[in-house]
């Protein structure tokens, strides 16, 4: 390229330009030396500052690459140019192209097609660079002082390849796209082109050269603002906080509300983004003017208003306390907020007098803002309460039941209390009382305890009165006996005294009883009986037949009941008595026994022993245990307790003790080895014996274990003295090496004593019990040969060549050559065909030899065919393989894991497979599947919907890679099969599109729609004259259009012309058109005209209203029967609703002043009145 500008020379041609109205421009470049005069400015800041500037493009009739190129449109050299020569032969370029000085604003579109040289296959690429930068300082064209700088054009808008990168600047016409944005109001500015490589010029390897085309500048055009719709607001009430946001379409970035004219209420105020708060301080309606600003310099204004009202009703009235008549004159202060005031009869200078009665107390007050309100609420006044009988005393035994009464008239309530001694307290409805809360209060059961109480009784009245007390009335409580001390019981012996004694409080006699077994009985003053009427029975010389009897006494006083005391039981003792004598033991040592004796009135046990020396005490310590019970035991009783004397003496309450009888201990003992037999090793054919020797011996009995357990052993074969204490083995065989033997000797008693193992080992000559077998195996791998023997002590392998058998030494190819394993590493194909053996030693002869075993040596190889994959990311390759070599059948491992001779489903890729023959022989073959390029779909042109719920948008897809001849299916209704789909409503589609080979892939394109024009704004009442057309009735909107049904105006069909004659109590739908687009929503306006009303269908006077103008209370003439009542503001708004059961009259002293509409609705249709409210 750079050589080719070197012999052509420059060429430069004049561009023309054309202006786009004041602010807009489009330039072609058809002949740069205009420039100038157009405002525009070009300026070389290169470092160092090269030949050339910027110049006019350079046309071409041919194709060269890289070479020069045509225009995007318009004459071939149509366009302006820069190159490598802008600097010297090395250096950085910074070359200026200055647009003419514009008020730029955000939403301003900047756009331009640049190029470079298309770059042939083999050919070097020299990246080139541009920027478009933007400068906000007016007029200015400082764009630096250098190569480095750039002055006042410090925003970048756009880099094209900013890393110098080659291949990425394109080599076609490309159109890039700028939209300004960032600005804070429309400002004064420029913006330029920059072509900025640094390592450039004709010795460097950045630059080239590149083109510009078609530079167009759109301004940005204000829209139409549509906001929140304009007249009356939300209304609002005196302090009360309000809240109100106003929206707004058509600004460009962050909106800015500001009044523009009139004012809020006070207390509110009005953000920059649109939300109207604040607190309302004063009441009326209030008009005024919200402007809205853009960053672009562009506004909307919106007329609205108001209407802050009286707020609710604010007053609270406590429930006022109930009183009683006899009350002082009542301070009123239930009712809030403070400063009103109270009336209604009683009533004088904010109190009240109890005696006028229960009344109605009303409560006045004016707020803040101007509003009267006012509340009643009843006070109630109750009677008071007499006292017309008091209680009496009362005098009453232990047990008894008693009742204090009172009377009184007015009374709500009564409860009963008592003074036990410290003071007064309220008496519950537990024992003894009953009616705590009544007139009269019943005493149950009193106790002693209870003499001397007082009681009254407090009778409450209505709430308000305070409780009256009566008179204090004591109760006498009178008691039976008691018993204060119980008798006791007694033990004794036999023979001997007693007594039982008992003591009781208000006592006047004594009556002992005595129960022997058939329930009590009175005692008199007979043997063995004394005292028998007094505080103490005593029983002298007391017999064994007295023992368990039981006692008790009863005692008398002035009242009943009597008082019996508790059960007192007598016990008369014995002396002990043997009933059972111990008996003489026999056991072996080591063995349990019991000595056991049992005895009539025994306390206590203590066993006694005579071990040769007389009869003393046993303690529980080894090997005894019970010494102190009924029955002693001896637990593993040594040898040394033979012939020891056992007897017992036992002790009772009484006197003398009981001595057993003597009983005798015998101890035997059990068999004990004392020489053990020892093994034995002979060789088969040979005889040996086993000897052992015990004490306390009766027999002896050898066994043997042959592998299953010991088995006693008799005198047969070549087993002798089998009972004796030496076992004698002749001619032992070789099946008789390992077995073990023992004897079992016994005695008088058990356990028997049973020897140690002793062990026979019989040796035998070698003998081979796997022979060696032949083997095959690869040239270059490892065989061995192994043998098994019994009875081997040595091994050597010998090997025949061809010349007969030789041994074999630990020498390469050898190893383990007098193991029982010879192996042989790195086999070569010389060793096929040789035979081994080996020869097996031991402990006796003859020696074994194996049986012969040869080696076999062979290789294994495979070719294959293939089939590449026909989509890129697929897996349909094949390779089919053909082994040759080594042994049949074969095995395949393939380096993905699989293991079968032949592939298919295969991805693109390397693959190698391993081919194992039946003898475990290796060979390999290596294959590589290929595959296309991707099919790849991309995004391309879209043209999204225009209008809201129209079908106007547009797609297209372009394709690269895969295998040419490219078909599309778009999921459309019907489907579209080219390029680009067309008719597209909002949504999402996606193209599926397919390659010569069906490879496919899919793309997606999001088509979206302008925000739905909203319903025009008005009230949804109107009202007309009679014989107005649509034309009078109010839709705040753009290009108002009416329909005659909801459906009609969401389907934008029937509009009605505007000089339709409205119908009254007709409902009419507005839609407004905004951009070519009409809104799906719709204002509803009922349109409505009061006198030309529903009238009653029975031809009766119409319901009238009266007073109006009215205050307070509206009341309603005529006799149909109404059923609701619906108040609306004069421009149409419901202002409240409320459904009548029969009443005549309507309270509106609520409503702010001004005139209302009231929609009367009654069986036979509505009416509407208009009324002023003063």
């Amino acid at each position: 390229m750079r050589n080719f500008y070197r012999k052509i020379g420059i060429l430069l041609i004049v561009l023309w330009a054309k202006l786009f109205f004041a602010q807009g421009f489009i330039e072609n470049f058809d002949d740069i030396a205009t420039l100038a005069s157009n405002g525009w400015t070009l300026q070389n800041n290169s470092s160092p500052v090269g030949a050339l500037g910027w110049f006019q493009g350079t046309a071409t009739t041919a194709t060269p690459t890289p070479g020069p190129f045509n225009s995007y449109n318009g004459a071939a050299n149509a366009y302006i140019a820069a190159n490598f020569n802008s600097t010297g032969s090395s250096g950085t370029i910074s070359n200026w192209i200055i647009t003419p000085n514009r008020t730029l604003r955000n939403g301003d579109v900047f756009s331009f097609f640049t190029r470079k040289p298309t770059i042939g296959a083999g050919q070097t690429d020299y990246p080139d660079r541009l920027e478009v930068r933007m400068s906000t300082n007016g007029a200015s064209t400082n764009a630096g002082s250098s190569a480095a700088t750039v002055g006042d054009f410090s925003t970048l808008l756009l880099s094209i390849n900013p890393t110098l990168v080659a291949n990425v600047y394109p080599q076609v016409w490309t159109q890039y796209t700028i939209t300004i944005s960032g600005l804070s109001a429309p400002t004064s500015g420029r913006i330029a082109f920059r072509y900025f490589v640094t390592g450039a010029g004709s010795l460097g390897i950045n630059s080239d050269y590149i083109g510009i085309d078609n530079v167009v500048y759109t301004p940005y055009i204000c829209p139409a603002f549509t906001m929140t719709s304009g007249g009356a607001l939300t209304a609002g009430a005196a302090g009360s906080p309000y809240s109100k946001t106003l929206t707004q379409t058509g600004a460009l970035g962050t909106p800015n509300f500001a009044i523009t004219a009139g004012a809020l209420p006070p207390g509110l105020t009005l953000s920059t983004s649109g939300t109207i708060s604040g607190t309302p301080t004063a009441t009326g309606t209030f008009n005024f003017t919200v402007t809205v600003n853009d960053t672009s310099g562009c506004s909307g204004s919106q007329a609205y208003s108001i209407t802050v009202l009286c707020p609710s009703n604010p007053i609270t009235i406590a429930n006022f306390p109930t009183l009683c008549s006899n009350s002082g004159l009542y301070t009123l202060t239930e009712a809030s907020p403070a400063g009103g005031t109270y009336s209604g009869t009683g009533v004088s200078g904010g109190q009240f007098d109890p005696a006028a009665g229960t009344q109605t107390i009303t409560y006045d007050y004016t707020d803040p803002y101007g509003c009267a309100h006012s509340m009643s609420k009843t006070i109630t006044v109750n009677p008071e309460q007499n006292i017309t009988t008091q209680p009496n005393a009362s005098t009453i035994c232990v047990g008894a039941n008693t009742t204090f009464s009172a009377t009184a008239n007015n009374a709500t309530g009564y409860q009963w209390q008592v003074n036990t001694g410290s003071g007064f307290t309220n008496i519950g409805n537990t024992a003894p009382y009953s009616g705590a809360t009544t007139s009269t209060l019943t005493v149950t059961g009193a106790t002693a305890a209870m003499n001397g109480y007082v009681y009254r009784v407090v009778i409450s009245g209505s709430t308000g009165c305070d409780p009256k007390t009566s008179n204090n009335a004591a109760l006498t409580v009178n008691s039976a006996p008691v018993i204060t001390t119980q008798p006791i019981a007694s033990t004794i012996c036999a023979g001997s005294n007693t007594t039982f004694t008992a003591s009781a409080s208000n006592a006047t006699g004594y009556q002992w009883q005595v129960d022997s077994g058939s329930g009590f009985t009175n005692i008199s003053n007979t043997a063995p009986y004394s005292g028998a009427t007094t505080a103490t029975l005593t029983i002298t010389g007391a017999t064994a037949g007295l023992n368990g009897y039981i006692y008790r006494v009863v005692v008398t006083g002035l009242c009943t009941p009597v008082a019996t005391s508790n059960n007192a039981a007598l016990t008369v003792n014995s002396a002990p008595s043997i009933t059972t004598q111990p008996s003489a033991s026999t056991i072996c040592a080591g063995s349990n026994t019991t000595f056991t004796a049992s005895a009539s009135n025994a306390t206590g046990y203590q066993w006694q022993v005579d071990s040769g020396s007389g009869f003393t005490n046993i303690s529980n310590t080894a090997p005894y245990s019970g010494a102190t019970t009924a029955t002693l035991t001896i637990t593993g009783a040594t040898a040394g307790l033979n012939g020891y004397i056992y007897r017992v003496v036992v002790t009772g309450l009484c006197t003398p003790v009981a001595t057993s009888n003597s009983a005798v201990l015998t101890v035997n003992s059990a068999p004990v080895i004392t020489t053990q037999p020892i093994a034995s090793t002979i060789c088969a054919g040979s005889n040996t014996t086993f000897t052992a020797s015990a004490s306390n011996a009766t027999g002896y009995q050898w066994q043997v274990d042959s592998g299953s357990g010991f088995t006693n052993i008799s005198n047969t074969a070549s087993y002798s003295g089998a009972t004796t204490a030496t076992l004698t083995i002749t001619g032992a065989t070789a099946g008789l090496n390992g077995y073990v033997y023992r004897v079992v000797v016994t005695g008088l008693c058990t356990p028997v004593a049973t020897s140690n193992n002793a062990a026979l080992t019989v040796n035998s000559a070698p003998s081979i019990t796997t022979q060696p077998i032949a083997s095959t195996i690869c040239a270059g791998s490892n065989a061995t040969f192994t043998v098994a023997a019994s009875n081997a002590t040595g091994y050597q392998w010998q090997v025949d060549s061809g010349s007969g058998f030789t041994n074999i030494s630990n020498t390469a190819p050898y190893s383990g050559a007098t193991t029982a394993t010879l192996t042989i590493t790195g086999a070569t194909a010389g060793l096929n065909g040789y035979v081994y053996r080996v020869v097996v030693t031991g402990l006796c002869i003859p020696v074994a030899t194996s049986n012969n075993a040869a080696l076999t040596v062979s290789s294994v190889s495979g070719s294959t065919t293939k089939t590449d994959v026909t989509c890129n990311g697929s897996s349909n390759g094949t390779i089919t393989l053909t082994p040759s070599g080594g042994v049949s059948p074969y095995t395949f491992a393939w380096n993905d894991g699989a293991d079968t001779q032949n592939r298919t489903g295969l991805a693109a890729g390397n693959y190698t497979v391993t081919i194992k023959d039946v003898n475990g022989c290796i060979g390999s073959a290596s294959v590589t599947i290929t595959e296309p390029d991707a099919l790849v779909a991309t995004a391309g042109a879209q043209t999204n919907v225009a209008c809201n719920g129209s079908a106007t948008g547009a797609a297209t897809v372009n394709v690269t890679g895969g295998t040419g001849n490219y078909t599309y299916s778009w999921n459309t209704t019907p489907e579209q099969t080219g390029m680009t789909a067309t008719g597209l409503a909002a949504g999402t589609y996606i193209v599926t599109v397919k390659d010569a080979n069906q490879c496919q892939t899919t793309q997606s394109f999001t088509i979206t729609e302008a925000e739905a024009v909203v319903a025009p704004t008005g009230a949804a009442t109107q009202s007309f004259n009679a014989g107005d057309t649509l034309s009078v009735l109010v839709a705040n909107g753009q290009n108002i259009k009416w329909y005659a049904t909801a459906g009609d105006a969401t389907n934008h069909i029937n509009n009605l012309p505007m000089s339709t004659l409205i119908v009254n109590n007709t409902t009419y739908y507005a839609t407004q058109t905004v951009g070519g687009c009409e809104s799906k929503t719709s204002l509803a306006v009922l349109a409505w005209n009061e006198d030309m009303g529903v009238i009653n269908n029975d031809g009766k006077t119409k319901i009238q209203i009266y007073p109006n103008p009215v205050k307070e209370v509206l009341h309603f003439s005529g006799e149909e029967k109404i059923n609701k009542i619906v108040i609306m503001s004069i421009d149409g708004k419901k202002v409240s609703e409320k459904t009548m059961y029969g009443e005549r009259k309507l309270n509106v002293h609520t409503l702010v002043q001004g005139t209302y509409l009231i929609n009367i609705f009654t069986d036979k249709g509505i009416q509407t009145i208009k009324f002023i409210k003063n």
